[in-house]
């Protein structure tokens, strides 16, 4: 009995012993860490210190020696990050009461762009950071390279953000992309919880929270942790609050927030999901649309979008932009948002061109190869999108419109009470007969108080007339190509033989006798 209790005393203290030796080792790693760290830190102050003093002397050099040999060699006085304080969520940021800046000018936006990279870059030896270039001057590469894990790629001419976001995306070697504007300061242990997002579900797209820096002096303002990316139709990115519904669900407020769209300037998505859905759209110019582009996408193709409150960045939220438009700042945006609505939106873009009519008719290059993506990608349709990601963007009143509804030279038409069938049109204008006068309202097809409506769900149903009702599922259509589908049955409406009663059949795109031009009544 002693014998066995010796031996398991024995091994207790062997478990104990072990235990220790593990511990010493843990606390030698984390010295290691904070030391490998603090020498990081020193080395971007120093960094800091020599890119102040470059702008500087670039900026003025003969005031610059002349100051120097009265004050001696000091930097440019840098924002201070002495205090700090919480917002409602917890989270740890910069006190703006001690945020301190030079009086004697302004700092140009890509000076702080500069600056806040220098802020940022004390990151974990796991994070590597490409900036993209589109072009500097030279010296600013080389400054900006001095920083640890740091490489600058400058493009041969201007690209815009959209192509260098996938030339910086194409070179990155790991699994993870993080795609962060210029103007932008990270925050305590932003890049942690999207990351851990993205690893439970690799479709997912990881927005931060996105704080407010002032353009007038760099104060840090705290944003809601209650909003969300929505837009208008004429596809006006907006913040908005959360749905009140989804809103009382939330039981723990640093819960990821479903969003319909991101801002686009911050997120983080895993590298090869990225590759797969296709990139950016590198036919879209400059800037502008491409996050409207790359939300539908990833919604339709299979991934989701969400803000998580664990994470904040702050970001400088310009009056106008800091450069020209080849093309102008208008035109481009329309060029862009128009080949977002055109691959993407389906019969919903009717209501983009009615917000922003200035978009007909101006080019915006093929669109084949997006198109020929959405396919591969078997893409849900726009109308999923509208009921299951972002219901609350109310569809415009649809004015009633006559129209006749024609196959080759034959039109359809009501016969008797609920009778229908093709007949040669006639009259022109107001002369059309009542009987061949249609108003596509979706999701009904109607003729004065009465709407299209089939008869059973089934392959082969009659099409018939009936008393109009917008709850009756038997009475919704939407257009699909030029055919006339049932939304409930997945069928089409079909001419089946040119005199006799139409049908629902399955739908053939190439079947001439479900091939429908609606044609609007002048």
């Amino acid at each position: 009995m002693y014998s066995v209790d010796k031996k398991r005393l024995d091994r207790t203290e062997q478990a104990n012993e072990k235990l220790l030796q593990e511990k010493r080792e843990q606390e030698i790693k984390q010295k290691e860490m904070d030391s490998n760290l603090q020498s990081i830190k020193q080395q971007n102050e120093s960094l800091q210190r020599k890119l102040d003093e470059a702008l500087r002397q670039k900026r003025n050099p003969s005031r610059e020696r002349a100051a120097g040999q009265k004050a001696g060699r000091h930097g440019v006085p840098t924002p201070a990050h002495g205090g700090k304080q919480q917002d409602a969520a917890g989270k740890v940021r910069r006190d703006t009461a001690q945020i301190s800046r030079p009086a004697s000018r302004e700092r140009t936006a890509d000076e702080a762009a500069r600056r806040n990279i220098f802020l940022s870059v004390c990151s974990p030896s796991t994070i590597k950071c490409h900036l993209l270039c589109s072009p500097p001057p030279a010296e600013d590469c080389q400054l900006l390279t001095q920083i640890p894990k740091v490489r600058c790629l400058r493009n041969g001419r201007r690209e815009g953000l959209i192509r260098s976001r996938v030339r910086g995306a194409n070179t990155a070697s790991a699994s993870i992309l993080t795609f962060l504007d210029s103007h932008c300061e990270v925050n305590t242990d932003w890049l942690q919880p999207m990351i851990q997002r993205v690893k439970e579900d690799h479709t997912r797209v990881v927005s931060p929270i996105i704080d407010v820096i002032s353009l007038d002096n760099f104060a840090y303002l705290a944003a809601s942790a209650d909003l969300r990316g929505g837009f208008d139709w004429s596809l006006h990115f907006k913040w908005e609050q959360i749905p009140i519904e989804q809103k009382m669900a939330r039981s723990d407020p640093t819960q990821a927030i479903r969003t319909p769209v991101i801002a686009g300037g911050i997120f983080v998505m895993d590298r090869s999901w990225f590759n797969h859905l296709g990139q950016y759209d590198t036919h879209m110019d400059i800037w502008g649309g491409e996050n409207f582009e790359l939300s539908f996408r990833v919604w339709l193709c299979g991934g989701s979008l969400e803000i998580l409150p664990c994470s904040r960045v702050g970001h400088v939220f310009r009056k106008r932009h800091p450069y020209d438009f080849p093309e102008g700042n208008a035109l481009t945006y329309i060029k862009n948002t128009r080949r977002a609505a055109e691959v993407w939106m389906d019969e919903y873009k009717q209501y983009y061109y009615s917000a922003r009519p200035s978009a007909q008719g101006k080019a915006f290059g093929s669109i084949t190869d997006r198109l020929a993506l959405r396919r591969k990608l078997n893409c849900k349709p726009f109308r999923w999108y509208m009921e299951n990601v972002y219901p609350e963007l109310r569809v415009p009143e649809q004015e009633a419109v006559s129209s006749v509804l024609k196959q080759g030279g034959l039109c359809l038409e009501t016969r008797g009470t609920d009778g229908l069938g093709l007949a040669e049109c006639r009259g022109l204008g107001a002369n059309r007969p009542q009987s061949q006068r249609w108003e596509l309202i979706e999701p009904l097809i109607r003729q004065q108080d009465l709407c299209l409506a089939i008869s059973a769900f089934t392959a082969g149903s009659k099409v018939k007339m009936e008393p109009c009702n917008t709850k009756e599922p038997r009475q919704k259509w939407k257009p699909k190509g030029t055919a006339l589908q049932h939304m409930v049955s997945g069928l089409c409406l079909d001419s089946q033989t040119p005199m006799g009663p139409p049908v629902i059949l399955q739908c053939r795109p190439q079947m001439a006798s479900q091939s429908w031009e609606p044609q609007v009544i002048t």
